[in-house]
């Protein structure tokens, strides 16, 4: 079952919530600590795998299977949690005593936005599918 026309690359909400992340990032107060450069590359990787992640549960919704379904879905999971976590043991790694903890809890916090829009986009296409499949039944 193909998914309606409308919904085929929805990839706005993250632009938009990487921007307003990265714009309203620079306006919290010094006494936070948080290094921008490193929140930057924080917010563009968590922003890129949340970005591929999302293809993984978009082809999962195509698919009529619910076992193929759940697989996709947790591949997606795995795969976003081990790029971030790669990612974080290479910062930590370079650098050093230098680590800014403020940006990565910071980073945390846009992880979890971006996996709020992530969910509330997924379960709108399943919803849509749902009602497409029902449609045609009829």
């Amino acid at each position: 079952m193909s998914l309606p026309n409308s919904s085929r690359l929805n990839l706005y909400p993250f632009t938009i919530a990487f921007l307003l992340i990265a714009i309203g990032s620079t306006s919290l107060p010094a006494t936070l600590k948080i290094d921008f450069q490193v929140f930057r590359w924080v917010n563009l990787t968590v922003f890129l795998a949340t970005i591929f992640s999302y293809f993984f549960y978009r082809k999962a919704i195509g698919n009529k299977n619910p076992h193929s379904f759940i697989n996709m879905v947790y591949l997606g999971m795995l795969v976003k949690m081990l790029l971030l976590l790669f990612a974080a043991f290479i910062y930590i790694y370079t650098a050093g005593k230098n680590v800014n903890k403020p940006a990565i809890l910071a980073g945390m916090a846009a992880y979890l936005i971006y996996s709020g829009i992530e969910m509330y986009l997924i379960l709108r296409l399943n919803k849509q599918k749902g009602n497409a499949e029902e449609r045609s039944a009829t």
